[in-house]
């Protein structure tokens, strides 16, 4: 099943500069990687070899990471070895280091292929602000949601950074409250820049 046709043009074109920029460099067998990546996104799988044509399909996930990852080089202006998919323990899609610091990110994003994965994410990990670690429980969305906000409590990102389809998004300044508290406070595209990390 091809789902390239849920690919929003905005997300297409940024994708596009990532690799035409050098961003992400396609490492074989559908697998893409960029500078500070722990892990390879795996962009699309082909099925039955002997089908004519052959078929295969795209994931969209990997899709709008990269197309963030684009946004975050080119008008955030992110040095390319600063940033990658996947944090180090799998809780973020997308992520971007200070330079004194290859460990903890400055931002941590994740990454949904709907909407409503997005808006679900947003009022889940916004109930949370205010805690230190939380007990991962309830239902697969709720634990997903968990290990994103233990990953900012741990961590010390200042940003968390939600991504949806076509440049859908919600930014949050991290605050750091001690006691391992954080709290997540909606801020704007300025959180976004370089600039701001240094």
């Amino acid at each position: 099943m091809d789902n390239s046709a849920l690919v929003s043009e905005a997300d297409a074109c940024d994708f596009l500069r990532a690799i035409e920029g050098g961003l992400v460099t396609h490492v074989g067998r559908g697998l893409y990687s960029a500078s500070k990546s722990s892990a390879k996104e795996q962009l699309f799988w082909e099925f039955d070899k002997s089908a004519i044509p052959r078929t295969f399909a795209i994931s969209l996930e990997p899709v709008i990471t990269i197309a963030a990852l684009a946004r975050l080089h080119f008008e955030y202006g992110w040095p390319a070895e600063l940033i990658g998919t996947q944090s180090k323990r799998w809780e973020f899609d997308l992520v971007a280091y200070p330079e004194q610091d290859a460990e903890n990110e400055s931002i941590a994003a994740e990454v949904k292929k709907s909407a409503k994965e997005v808006e679900k994410l947003v009022e889940q990990i916004t109930s949370l602000s205010g805690a230190g670690m939380v007990d991962v429980t309830g239902n697969a969305a709720m634990r997903n949601s968990i290990k994103k906000y233990n990953g900012l409590v741990e961590r010390g990102a200042k940003v968390f950074w939600i991504v949806g389809p076509a440049k859908l998004n919600y930014i949050f300044k991290v605050e750091q409250l001690g006691d391992k508290r954080i709290a997540l406070t909606p801020g704007d595209e300025a959180l976004l820049r370089h600039s701001n990390s240094v």
